[in-house]
């Protein structure tokens, strides 16, 4: 604020005040003492004066989740020595022991409104909050910040936002270049066949055939069809239709 006028204006306490008022002015207003200041030492005719301030708008800010496990593990092929790329090698499928901790979040700082001079808010973008939800397999803490894994296996994300864990994987088709090599330790269940060339390394099996590919077995491989040209360790039991051309290490049945 800044009064105008020749020597003889003048204004008391009273009249500001009463200025203001009609102004509108009715939100982060001075003190009295600081006015009367203002006006003993006339500097209201000098420069202009703070009278009142608003109150800005405090930005919040958004929750954020953590995952220690890679969420989208598959990558086209694994490059090689030299600068090959081996396309059906696409990475390691990730895995947690039980009690892993899965992920973790900070909550949202919410934002705070303004307000201006006018007793009018200043608005602000609101804070976003995301879910960070126990599935199947899993376990909040008590303050729900924390997921852990309540079993081994595969961590998985929702579409919901809820993290599971799984002790199987299914391939719904064939162990091919889509899916590359499988490494895990609990069951793995193939729709299809086991494709030339790949590798699979599992805690149980079960496929359609397996053709020309290498498989490692912690415990039982069930083949609906059979094995050509395979190469099969087992270290449990095996049943297959037909075996052809085929290398076996079976250590039970």
């Amino acid at each position: 604020m800044r009064v105008h006028g020749g020597e003889e204006a003048s204004f008391t306490l009273v009249e500001i005040k009463k200025f203001l008022k009609e102004k509108g002015i009715r939100h982060g207003l001075v003190q009295d003492s600081v006015l009367e200041e203002y006006l003993r030492k006339n500097a209201l005719r000098e420069g202009p004066c703070p009278v009142a301030q608003g109150t800005p708008a405090e930005p919040g800010k958004d929750a954020q989740v953590t995952y220690h496990f890679e969420k989208d593990p598959l990558r086209i092929g694994i490059i090689k020595a030299g600068g090959g790329i081996d396309f059906k090698d696409k990475g390691e499928i990730p895995q947690v022991k039980e009690g892993a901790l899965l992920g973790e979040k900070i909550p949202p700082i919410r934002e705070k409104p303004g307000k201006d001079v006018y007793g009018e808010t200043i608005a602000v973008e609101k804070a976003r909050d995301f879910p960070l939800l126990p599935g199947p397999g899993t376990k909040a803490s008590p303050d729900r910040l924390k997921i852990f894994a309540q079993r081994s296996g595969r961590p998985m994300v929702g579409s919901d936002g809820k993290l599971s864990v799984i002790n199987e994987l299914k391939i719904p088709g064939d162990v091919d270049l889509k899916t590359g090599h499988i490494r895990f330790d609990g069951f793995v269940d193939v729709a299809g066949s086991i494709q030339p060339g790949f590798e699979v390394k599992a805690g149980r099996l079960a496929a359609k055939e397996i053709i020309r590919a290498e498989v490692e077995s912690d415990g039982d491989v069930v083949v609906n069809g059979g094995l050509i040209g395979a190469k099969v360790v087992c270290r449990g039991n095996l049943k297959t239709r037909f075996i052809q051309s085929s290398q076996v290490e079976a250590w039970a049945d």
